[in-house]
């Protein structure tokens, strides 16, 4: 794991506490035994997983390993060049315009909005997620 982020205070609980792992990529795409790591860390934990690039999307075989993990009931994080170059203001206001709605906490709603912008909105309802 390259970080790793407590966040805490939910939407409806300031006691909610959520624990995020993250894995940061140059471009290449995550390794065989990169995804099987991450996915059995994520499994025995049931934290979420945080993955990050500069890049303006993802690899698509990094795209058919996120799915699995969602597939399997894992919770994770797709951060691309669109988030990480955001400033705090640009981050409330992309919130406010995409209601958190059924989330329970902040990073809930970054999983679902990052699964709906990099998975695509048929495979996210599919997995009841939206915003």
């Amino acid at each position: 794991m390259d970080f790793a982020v407590i966040s805490s205070g939910g939407m409806l609980s300031s006691e909610a506490v959520d624990m995020v792992f993250g894995e940061s990529k140059s471009g290449a795409a995550l390794k065989e035994d990169e995804r099987l790591k991450l996915k059995s860390f994520a499994e025995k934990t049931g934290s979420y997983i945080c993955f990050c690039t500069m890049a303006d999307d993802f690899d698509e075989t990094d795209k058919i390993f996120f799915r699995d993990l969602v597939d399997a009931d894992v919770k994770i994080i797709m951060l691309t060049r669109f988030f990480l170059e955001m400033d705090y203001f640009e981050v409330m206001k992309y919130r406010t315009e995409k209601n958190p709605g059924r989330s329970r906490t902040k990073t809930d709603w970054l999983m679902r909005a990052t699964i709906l912008q990099t998975l695509g909105k048929e495979f996210a309802h599919k997995h009841s997620i939206w915003l």
